[in-house]
């Protein structure tokens, strides 16, 4: 049984998590250039670093989303959304997960 909450919540959670990581990475840029005047480039280089890794993150949360929205891989999407939204942070992908697993085991 496919989870339409579910792939809802994982999607739009992961849509979001690339949205914001997209835009942190872009401040992070601007951070690099002001920190550099201080010596401490190697920090805005970790602050953009990691907003990248997030847009990786919403990127397997989508599609573990999508995989969810199919019967025979409801399993496997819920635990691909959860566990990448745990890691990105990201709340909606983590009640879309959790609604994927509790869907899959009916």
């Amino acid at each position: 049984m496919e989870s339409k909450a579910g792939f809802i919540f994982a999607l739009i959670g992961g849509i979001l998590t690339i949205i914001s990581s997209f835009l942190s990475a872009i401040m992070g840029g601007a951070l690099i250039q002001f920190l550099s005047m201080l010596g401490l480039e190697w920090l805005g280089i970790i602050a953009t670093a990691i907003p990248l890794l997030w847009i990786v993150f919403g990127t397997i949360t989508i599609i573990g989303a999508v995989k969810m929205n199919k019967p025979e891989t409801v399993k496997k999407g819920a635990l691909l959304a959860l566990i990448f939204s745990i890691l990105s942070l990201n709340v909606l992908g983590i009640v879309g997960g959790i609604l994927g697993l509790v869907a899959a085991k009916k």
